[in-house]
């Protein structure tokens, strides 16, 4: 789905125009941004969680027997409460 077919559908639900269905669906997001640079998570009721996970530090072998180093860095994982829906 894109956001544009997403802000079609809050444009036609709600009855704003598109121009301020797109500033709301950028507001969600925004907010979602902040909440994760602070390392929350956040939760959507009845649709799930965002949150910041760290990924562990990986050696990968390369050309010539080199060995590289990837160190630990943070990623954003979402998990949605429908993961478990038959």
């Amino acid at each position: 789905m894109l956001k544009q077919d997403i802000v079609k559908t809050i444009s036609k639900e709600s009855k704003l125009k598109r121009k301020k269905s797109s500033k709301v669906f950028d507001l969600v997001f925004e907010m979602i941004a902040k909440d994760l640079k602070k390392k929350k998570s956040t939760k959507i009721e009845n649709f799930g969680e965002f949150r910041i996970i760290r990924q562990k530090m990986k050696i990968e072998s390369g050309k010539k027997d080199q060995l590289s180093v990837i160190p630990p860095k943070d990623i954003v994982n979402f998990k949605t409460y429908f993961d478990k829906v038959e």
